[in-house]
């Protein structure tokens, strides 16, 4: 199974796992980032220039649009935005289910975002924690 990881430089990259086969948290850590860092397409009211919309090419419906709100003042308004955009994106896999977002940012923190998403996926109770 390919499996996305982050190396020390925060970059991400695709290896394969066999191991990760068999591990439904790996498969619902995979599913998670593919699912969040893939760019949906914004609306024309939330960008202007068509040009600067992004969207994968293949589907620009698919994924999510924490890139544009990551351009945003991280007000408590943006935080709601990007915690129910997320929640909307994950519930619309079919192997999803029960999926619950906390948000852990410390107090006071304005510049991050860190939450635990949890989920069932595949009748497999699983856990990520993502920092935006």
């Amino acid at each position: 199974m390919l499996q996305l990881i982050q190396d020390d430089k925060g970059q991400f990259n695709l290896v394969f796992n066999a191991a990760a086969m068999t591990d439904p948290n790996a498969a619902f850590s995979t599913l998670v980032y593919a699912a969040l860092f893939t760019d949906a397409e914004a609306t024309a009211t939330q960008m202007p220039d068509r040009y600067e919309r992004r969207g994968w090419w293949f589907d620009a419906t698919a994924g999510s649009l924490i890139w544009w709100y990551r351009q945003q003042a991280l007000s408590p308004s943006v935080r709601a935005a990007t915690i129910a955009n997320i929640k909307s994106v994950l519930e619309s896999y079919p192997a999803l289910s029960a999926i619950d977002i906390q948000d852990i940012t410390p107090m006071g923190n304005v510049s991050s975002l860190i939450l635990t998403i949890g989920a069932t996926y595949n009748t497999v109770k699983a856990l990520v924690t993502i920092a935006l």
